[in-house]
């Protein structure tokens, strides 16, 4: 019999600014300042003072960045527009 072990983690589940970081691969600091000019637009509760995220809200800002990369590259291997043509080191 082959039983495989899932795991299941609440998408309710709410995160700490360094677990949210670290969810996102950057730094603290750079959650900060994303959240902070609005470049990370995920909402953040506040708790007792204490700022939280919800797992779920950076599942769907992951899933939008994967999203919106895939369109760019779509629309940059169909537009020849979007190609730079290379500088050259000494003018022209």
């Amino acid at each position: 019999m082959n039983i495989q072990k899932k795991t299941y983690v609440p998408k309710l589940m709410l995160l700490t600014l360094d677990q949210a970081a670290a969810e996102l691969n950057i730094s603290r600091r750079t959650l900060d300042r994303g959240l902070r000019d609005g470049s990370i637009d995920v909402p953040v509760k506040k708790i007792r003072g204490q700022k939280r995220i919800l797992l779920s809200d950076i599942i769907a800002y992951l899933e939008r960045q994967n999203t919106d990369d895939k369109n760019r590259r779509n629309t940059d291997q169909t537009n020849p527009a979007t190609f730079s043509q290379p500088s050259l080191p000494f003018g022209s």
